[in-house]
């Protein structure tokens, strides 16, 4: 049974497919509104949401080169960025991060740079990639304000995957963990490019206790490593491995674009399922999403910080980010097939996994 608990703005009660135990709880707080006061379908094409910790929630619409801020009751307070090449300005924004001293870092891939925001959402400096780094897929701030990412290098025939940290001016300090044979790197022509929707086979995540959690999705292997790049430990999470059907197969290829599509060689082509899709924080524990059954069925796996499986569940959200207790999604629902049209809207919710 679940215990409706009244907190927060808007309450929904949640199937019991998403109670992750008897006394564990998801309950939505709020839909957050756009600047304009509407909800759904009016942000366009967000793709990342962060919070800081006043609650403050911070949307990236890469489809307005723009992250709008609201409060932690939803409410309108700022648009930060424009398409442009000034200060505070953004060409091509793919990640945002909320540092412990509440500054926004916003990565911008074709300006190649990181561009910062005071906690008073005034533009402080732009952070220069280093030339060994054409673009990376993830980052995150660590607790003392050091930048990790995840990368390929751009050496020819080195099919790595590395995890390195830097200090806040780009500076390299430590390679964190290189991971080799990324079948998924392809190099055509001195470029690195990675074409698979389910690329790269690297996910990582760094928890609240300074660890970082990293799984080779080809072989359901997880490592911890501290920051310094030793590792804790290496675990096999004895996922079973599934071959892609065609069907699946034939869904990947779609997903690329004509000339993408004619550029990958064959061998290349994933033949089993990814067998970790993504990892998540959330609180002392890892949130390992497994599968996506359906647009409202996600199948995660929960395991303790020291590698331990506490429990496995099924939620109706896929979680964007989890900041200070609050699971926070990006919803998209396909509204009219024929002009592509999605309904999106931005949650938060209260996550419970304890039954505190």
């Amino acid at each position: 049974m679940i215990k409706l608990i009244r907190r927060g703005l808007l309450l929904t009660l949640i199937p019991i497919s998403a109670v992750l135990g008897s006394t564990s709880s998801l309950i939505k707080e709020i839909e957050i509104k756009d600047s304009l006061g509407i909800t759904g379908n009016a942000f366009i094409y967000p793709s990342e949401v962060e919070a800081d910790s006043q609650g403050n929630i911070y949307i990236l619409e890469s489809g307005e080169t723009r992250i709008q801020v609201f409060d932690r009751n939803g409410r309108f307070l700022k648009s930060l960025g424009k398409k442009g090449q000034g200060p505070g300005e953004f060409q091509s924004p793919v990640f945002i991060r909320v540092s412990n001293n509440d500054e926004l870092y916003v990565v911008d891939i074709t300006r190649r740079c990181i561009s910062v925001f005071t906690r008073r959402m005034e533009f402080k400096k732009n952070i220069t990639f280093p030339s060994h780094i054409l673009v990376f897929n993830q980052f995150e701030i660590d607790r003392n304000d050091d930048i990790l990412c995840g990368y390929a290098p751009l050496e020819d025939n080195i099919d790595q995957y590395i995890i390195s940290k830097y200090d806040n001016n780009f500076v390299f300090r430590n390679t964190v963990i290189r991971f080799k044979n990324i079948a998924s790197i392809i190099r055509l022509k001195g470029l690195t490019i990675r074409p698979l929707s389910n690329s790269p086979a690297i996910t990582w995540t760094l928890s609240e206790n300074g660890y970082v959690y990293s799984c080779r999705s080809d072989e359901g292997l997880m490592f911890i490593c501290d920051l310094d790049g030793a590792i804790v430990q290496k675990t096999d999470l004895k996922y079973e491995k599934k071959n892609l059907s065609n069907a699946e197969k034939d869904l990947l290829l779609k997903s690329w674009n004509p000339r993408m599509r004619s550029l990958i060689p064959e061998k290349v082509i994933p033949k089993i399922r990814p067998l970790l899709r993504n990892i998540k924080a959330v609180g002392k524990d890892i949130f390992i999403l497994k599968e996506k059954l359906d647009e409202n069925r996600f199948a995660y796996d929960v395991w303790k910080g020291v590698l331990s499986l506490k429990e496995s569940f099924i939620l109706p959200i896929r979680i964007a980010s989890y900041k200070n207790g609050k699971a926070y999604t990006i919803e998209f629902k396909l509204v009219d097939e024929t002009k592509d049209l999605e309904d999106m809207k931005i949650s938060r919710y209260s996550l419970d996994i304890d039954g505190k």
